[in-house]
């Protein structure tokens, strides 16, 4: 195995409501403090770019790649997305770092809720015959 090492870290507050702001408004202030504590310029810098997000919680499908602008991907560069969370983003990162096929990597996650009820949002994720018709909200779900 070849060994892994993680040499810079930002995470942005953790906050209940974002307001109006978008996907790069959100990642740039943290992606700017990483790139200053690793000595990189931009993500053209890296061998390897992952994001990690949730575009079901954010109400919209494909919302991942609004935060690719916070990137200035162009030139294009090898990027990749997962659906979930950072953790996993990692993960890609660490397995393309253990199979030679790069020897760095840009790892992000974000999040930002839906602007719709969440109680409802989340039910929507139950079993699409029996479960999401009854509009089971999440209060109701955890008292079954």
């Amino acid at each position: 195995m070849r060994d892994v090492a993680i040499v810079a870290f930002a995470q942005s507050d953790c906050m209940r409501d974002a307001g109006a702001r978008n996907e790069v408004e959100l990642i740039m202030p943290v992606l700017t403090e990483v790139y200053k504590q690793a000595g990189l310029q931009s993500a053209q810098d890296v061998d390897f770019t992952c994001s990690g997000s949730c575009d079901y919680q954010q109400g919209a499908a494909f919302a991942f790649v609004a935060g690719v602008d916070a990137l200035g991907a162009v030139p294009p560069i090898k990027e990749s997305h997962v659906e979930m969370d950072a953790a996993w983003a990692l993960y890609e990162s660490w397995l393309k770092i253990q199979m030679g096929q790069a020897e760095s990597a840009l790892i992000y996650g974000f999040g930002k809720s839906s602007p719709g009820e969440l109680p409802i949002v989340l039910s929507q994720q139950l079993d699409p015959y029996y479960l999401a018709p009854l509009w089971v909200d999440t209060i109701a779900f955890a008292a079954m």
